[in-house]
C-alpha cells in the first residue's frame, strides 16, 4: 500500500462514529414517522401495551436513518440486535430482542 492509501484508509476509520446505545437510538427513531403504520410522532410507538415496552417497527429506524436521524452504523446495531429483515417487525425499546 501506498502512503496516500493508508492516510485515506486511516481518514475513513477516523470518520466511522460507534452506534449509540440501543435505547438511545430508539428515542430518536421515534421522531421520525412509520412507513409501515400511522405512528407519526414522537408521542406514539408503533406498538404500546400496558405491559410490555414500546415497540417500533424495523421500517420507522429506516426512516430515521434516510432523515439523518440516526447513523448508518446505529441502524445496522438495531437490525444486528433484533435479527429483524423484515420492515414490518418491531423492535421493542427495552432490549430490541423481542420481534414481532
Amino acid at each position: 500500500m501506498t502512503r496516500a492509501v493508508k492516510a485515506r484508509a486511516r481518514r475513513n476509520q477516523q470518520r466511522q462514529v460507534p452506534a449509540r446505545s440501543l435505547h438511545a437510538i430508539c428515542e430518536l427513531t421515534r421522531l421520525a414517522a412509520c412507513g409501515s403504520c400511522r405512528a407519526c410522532g414522537p408521542d406514539r410507538p408503533c406498538v404500546q401495551s400496558a405491559t410490555e415496552p414500546d415497540g417500533l417497527h424495523v421500517a420507522r429506524f429506516t426512516e430515521a436513518c434516510r432523515r439523518g436521524l440516526i447513523t448508518a452504523a446505529d441502524l445496522a446495531a438495531v437490525i444486528r440486535a433484533a435479527g429483524a429483515l423484515s420492515a414490518a417487525a418491531i423492535v421493542y425499546d427495552d432490549t430490541l430482542g423481542k420481534i414481532a
